[in-house]
């Protein structure tokens, strides 16, 4: 009821989200305009953050919005607005990913990402890196880590958006951060004593998190356990048995 009477004394475009989300439950076409006006913005970046490509970004935003469009009027609930959008965007994001090979979009992503960086190559790895390690993080760590680290939301409201309890979504933002550490760790790691593991045949060495995340991101040490393969291969068509 506070709720109610604040938000008749607000200016239209100041309205909190809980009136704001009755005023488009009502039909109010303002209320949706205003909706868009106060959230396109940071739901884009979440989009464009999740499916790497800003035309699939556009696409993921304009699905949302028209969700929001179609739903929302006569919705009898008490919406979290901010959450809910949030829920139906990574609903789309995902849907729009699991239709592409992520590396189709990853160059352009960081292209866009950063434009006046183009003679900065430090920075420009680091981004295709970091683009490359949130599409390896399973959908709902991606979308968690990207709702906490870019648009600031709350663990409740990561909550909301997931359809979890808090301590789930709190765990898996650590989980996310966690697994990009790893991989983080694991480009850094010096080549000569996994390609040594690798020669050896350690499993359990190679097993690692951390090594394997290497493997991942060094195209030369992966080069290396291939040819293994290949020349053991090679041999055997060079070296036949008896016939």
């Amino acid at each position: 009821m506070a709720e109610s009477r604040t938000a008749r004394i607000l200016p239209p475009g100041r309205l909190l989200p809980g009136a704001l989300a009755r005023r488009a439950a009502r039909g109010d076409t303002r209320a949706f305009e205003q909706i868009f006006e106060r959230y396109h913005q940071e739901l884009y970046r979440y989009c464009l953050a999740i499916v790497g490509s800003p035309s699939d970004a556009e696409d993921a935003l304009q699905m949302t919005m028209t969700a929001a469009l179609r739903s929302l009027p006569g919705e009898q609930r008490d919406l979290s607005l901010r959450p809910w959008l949030y829920r139906v965007a990574h609903n789309e994001a995902i849907s729009i990913i699991r239709r592409q090979r992520p590396e189709e979009t990853s160059a352009e992503t960081v292209e866009l990402l950063a434009p006046s960086a183009a003679s900065e190559l430090e920075q420009r790895e680091r981004l295709r890196a970091l683009v490359g390690d949130l599409n390896a993080l399973p959908d709902r760590q991606r979308g968690a880590l990207v709702m906490r680290e870019l648009s600031g939301l709350g663990y409740d409201e990561i909550a909301t958006a997931l359809g979890c309890a808090p301590g789930a979504a709190r765990q898996t933002v650590y989980e996310a951060r966690q697994a990009l550490q790893v991989r983080n760790e694991g480009r850094d790691m010096d080549c000569e004593p996994i390609r040594k593991a690798i020669s050896d045949g350690d499993r359990r060495r190679l097993r690692g998190r951390a090594v394997r995340a290497h493997l991942r991101s060094c195209q030369s040490c992966s080069n290396f356990e291939a040819a293994i393969s290949a020349r053991r291969e090679d041999l055997e068509a060079l070296c036949p048995p008896l016939p």
